[in-house]
């Protein structure tokens, strides 16, 4: 997808200029190029939200231009996406009419003889073969019986095929029910530990249980990310050319953590993990959930499974199970990489 906006500075002196990019709501399709400026639409609007879209909320893009510290210039640029306009989503034949949508972007008044959400699924009802009230297709006038016979087994042997295939569908999800449960009840067993002397659960993968976690204890081999005497400037340039969700995570004055991630912008971002007893919690992101310790918040907020999640990590070897195996991130057409120092810097 190419769409792309430069801004024009009229500067005596452009060497040295950075652009960093803020978008509002971070719907993450655009990326900046820190140096040139360009900002380039990556993800298609329509795609995100579970392909419901961005609705009819436009996207506010800030671009700030610094050169070193200080702020030289900013843009501001609302881009409005319209659906029913220049991006076409509705298919031109199938469609009668298409229409702005609040919750799904667009919604498409298909013309008849047209299904889906976009129109583009023909269902032969216009223009198609007319059946007669036997089921088979009405010839001319004083067609033979042979041709219905034909035909009605044509039919016959078309829904035996279908049941057939419903059977089979309706095993799969009994089957995949079936995993599920007891995946969940093997998850449930390894966990119910939590409130005993050991509060970790071993990964099949691992082959045993993982070393707790102890805090001012470094341990790379099952705790990677944990750097607990870096300081700030050296948990940036460990993540510098590291890949997107990666992070660290380092002791806090007051008793909690500092947490260090790149997101799937490739901005390095700062957030705080606060300690109440010896449960953990995401703080600055609203009402999070509690955490016996700092591994078991790791994982949650890299398991992918909470699509409101604020912040997505990366963990290599996971220790607690997931339901969900797949990549976090997977766009590779995002390139640019920018770190933000401004986020968080006054809480740390």
């Amino acid at each position: 997808m190419a769409w792309t906006i430069v801004p024009t500075l009229a500067v005596d002196d452009a060497a040295g200029l950075t652009y960093v990019l803020k978008e509002s709501p971070d719907f993450g399709l655009f990326a900046v190029n820190s140096a040139t400026g360009a900002v380039t639409l990556n993800v298609k609007p329509s795609s995100i939200s579970e392909g419901k879209g961005t609705g009819t909320t436009p996207s506010n893009l800030e671009i700030t231009v610094m050169k070193g510290q200080q702020k030289v210039a900013e843009f501001d640029i609302q881009v409005v996406f319209e659906y029913c306009g220049l991006t076409q989503e509705c298919d031109a034949q199938g469609t009668q009419q298409c229409r702005p949508d609040v919750a799904k972007s667009f919604t498409c008044d298909c013309n008849p003889g047209f299904v889906g959400m976009t129109c583009s699924v023909p269902t032969g009802g216009a223009g198609g073969a007319n059946f007669g009230a036997n089921g088979g297709s009405s010839g001319a006038a004083g067609g033979d019986s042979e041709a219905s016979s034909s035909g009605d087994s044509s039919n016959a042997g078309a829904i035996v095929g279908v049941v057939v295939a419903l059977l089979f569908i309706v095993v799969a999800i009994v089957a995949a029910v079936l995993f599920s449960q007891a995946r969940t009840a093997r998850n449930a067993a390894a966990m119910s530990g939590l409130g005993s002397s050991s509060a970790y659960a071993a990964n099949p993968t691992m082959g045993m249980p993982p070393q707790p976690f102890v805090r001012g204890r470094k341990n790379a081999k099952t705790y990677p990310y944990y750097e607990p005497t870096a300081s700030r400037q050296s948990s940036y340039q460990l993540l510098g050319s590291a890949d997107a969700g990666k992070f660290v995570v380092r002791d806090a004055a007051d008793g909690g953590f500092h947490l260090h991630y790149k997101t799937a912008q490739m901005v390095v971002k700062d957030a705080t993990i606060a300690t109440e007893g010896r449960s953990v919690t995401l703080s600055g992101h609203g009402n999070q959930q509690t955490f016996p310790c700092l591994p078991m918040l790791v994982e949650h907020y890299a398991s992918n499974m909470d699509g409101d999640s604020p912040i997505q990590l990366s963990v290599d070897k996971p220790i607690y199970f997931r339901d969900d195996g797949s990549s976090i991130y997977d766009n590779a057409a995002i390139k640019s990489v920018k770190t933000d120092y401004s986020a968080s810097s006054s809480a740390i």
